[in-house]
C-alpha cells in the first residue's frame, strides 16, 4: 500500500520539487480533510488513492499565486469543467471543429471509464480516470524512439492560473498496424461562470491583462504515479529515488526516477512472496 509520504517522494523527484513544497500541499489538503486521515502508528497510514493524487496534482499545478493554499485551489477547480472538445481520427476525419462535444472520444471500445465522463465533468474526475486507466494498463506506454517523451500513448494535462482559470487535457492513442496513424481527443476546461459568456466577453475580460501562467505535466508523471499504486504492501525505499536523481544528472532525471520506482516495486513483490 502507497503511503502519502511515497506520494510525496515520488511527485518531488517527478517534478523536480523541493519534497518540503510537496509534503507542504498534501498537509494543507489534509486539513482541510481533502485527502484521508492517517491514524497513529506505523501500520495505520491511510491509503493513497488515485484521487487522492490527482487532488496533489492540482494543488501544486493549479496555483493562481505564490503560496495559495492547496484546499483553495481545489476549491477554486472544483468549478472548473469541460466546455469543449475535439477528436482527429486516424481516418483524417476531424470531428467537432466547433468545439462542441466536451468529452474525451478515442476508438470505440476503449478506456471505458474515461470516456463514459459526460460533458461538464470536472478536470479532477478526469485525472482521477486517466490514473486509474493506467492502473489497469488500458494505456498502452509502449515508448516510440529515444524520446524519453515518446510513447504510443501520450498525455498532455496544462493548467491555466492566469489571466483566468482554466485547463486542458490531451490524450493522443498511436493506432497499431498503420504508420503515423493516431487518434487525438482534446479537451478544455473553464470555470462555469466564465465559459457561459460569449467568446467576446471573456475576451473583453482578459485584453487588459499581460500575464499569463501555465504549468503542465505529462503521461510519464502518470507512469510513474500508476506504478506507485499498484505496489503492492509497502513504501519505496528513500535511497531509491535520491539515487536515481544523483546518478541522472540534469539530463534524464525522470527516466531513472521511474525505473527505480519499477525496480524497488518489483524488489518488494520478491520479498513479499519469499515471506509467504
Amino acid at each position: 500500500m502507497a503511503t502519502s509520504g511515497d506520494l510525496t517522494k515520488l511527485v518531488s523527484s517527478v517534478f523536480n520539487l523541493p519534497e518540503v513544497t510537496v509534503a507542504n500541499c498534501y498537509r494543507s489538503l489534509r486539513e482541510a480533510g481533502l485527502v484521508p486521515v492517517s491514524g497513529r502508528g506505523p501500520k495505520s497510514s491511510a491509503p493513497v488513492t488515485a484521487e487522492t493524487c490527482a487532488k496533489l496534482l492540482i494543488g501544486l499545478c493549479g496555483a493562481r499565486y505564490e503560496k495559495e493554499p492547496a484546499d483553495r485551489i481545489l476549491e477554486n477547480y472544483g468549478g472548473v469543467v469541460a466546455y469543449q472538445g475535439s477528436c482527429f481520427k486516424p481516418d483524417g476525419d476531424y470531428s467537432n471543429p466547433d468545439g462542441e462535444g466536451a468529452r474525451f472520444q478515442l476508438k470505440p471500445g476503449t478506456f471505458p471509464q474515461l470516456c463514459s465522463l459526460e460533458e461538464g465533468h470536472t478536470v479532477l474526475e478526469a485525472l482521477t480516470a486517466i490514473i486509474e486507466t493506467a492502473q489497469r494498463g488500458e494505456f498502452d506506454f509502449t515508448r516510440r524512439g529515444r524520446s524519453p517523451w515518446s510513447h504510443d500513448t501520450s498525455i498532455q494535462v496544462e493548467f491555466l492560473g492566469a489571466p483566468v482559470t482554466g485547463a486542458s487535457i490531451s490524450i493522443t492513442v498511436m493506432e497499431k498496424g498503420s504508420a503515423g496513424a493516431r487518434w487525438v481527443s482534446d479537451v478544455e476546461y473553464g470555470r462555469v461562470d466564465n465559459v457561459r459568456k460569449s467568446s467576446d466577453e471573456r475576451l473583453a475580460a482578459i485584453e487588459q491583462i499581460d500575464f499569463e501562467l501555465r504549468r503542465k505535466f505529462t503521461q510519464r508523471t502518470i507512469i510513474a504515479i500508476a506504478n506507485l499504486l499498484n505496489a503492492p504492501g509497502a513504501a519505496i525505499p528513500e535511497t531509491s529515488l535520491a539515487a536515481a536523481v544523483q546518478a541522472a544528472g540534469s539530463a534524464g532525471v525522470l527516466d531513472k526516477a521511474l525505473q527505480a520506482v519499477t525496480r524497488a516495486t518489483q524488489s518488494r513483490t520478491e520479498e513479499r512472496r519469499n515471506e509467504e
